[in-house]
């Protein structure tokens, strides 16, 4: 699997939204399972909490169906190239704006959680670390 994972802007005003986007390629012949694969471990992001800083749930496309031909069972996956996308707000309130003051760089850490299968097995889980650094405009007043 190779990832890419950036901010939509490299700069913000503290109070705006803005994204992580993660491009997600599985490598030939594997899948990710995508939400709704219940059972599964479901590709997913967990970014560390921040105060004042609000992380909007993670935005899938759609999916494909994969049967799965032993069981035969079919489940939601991502086979191709796909996009997922976090929105991002700083906190224009008072204290949000006084805990972004100082700072110069809002800095956001999380981890990419997965599984990859292919048509016989399942590969260990993985949880690989990302971080992404926004440099801090000014602020809405």
């Amino acid at each position: 699997m190779n990832v890419s994972a950036y901010p939509s802007d490299t700069s913000v005003i503290v109070g705006t939204k803005f994204s992580i986007v993660l491009d997600i390629t599985p490598k030939p012949g594997m899948h990710l399972y995508a939400p709704g694969a219940d059972g599964y471990r479901v590709v997913s992001v967990n970014i560390e909490p921040q105060s004042h800083v609000r992380i909007e749930p993670a935005r899938y496309p759609a999916s494909e169906v994969y049967h799965f031909v032993p069981l035969d069972e079919r489940v939601p996956v991502f086979q191709r190239p796909f996009t997922m996308l976090i929105e991002v707000v700083q906190e224009a309130t008072r204290e949000g704006r006084r805990a972004f003051a100082d700072r110069d760089e809002l800095v956001i850490m999380g981890t990419l959680d997965c599984q990859a299968c292919d048509d016989e097995l399942c590969y260990n889980p993985v949880s690989v670390p990302l971080s992404w650094n926004v440099m801090l405009a000014g602020r809405l007043d």
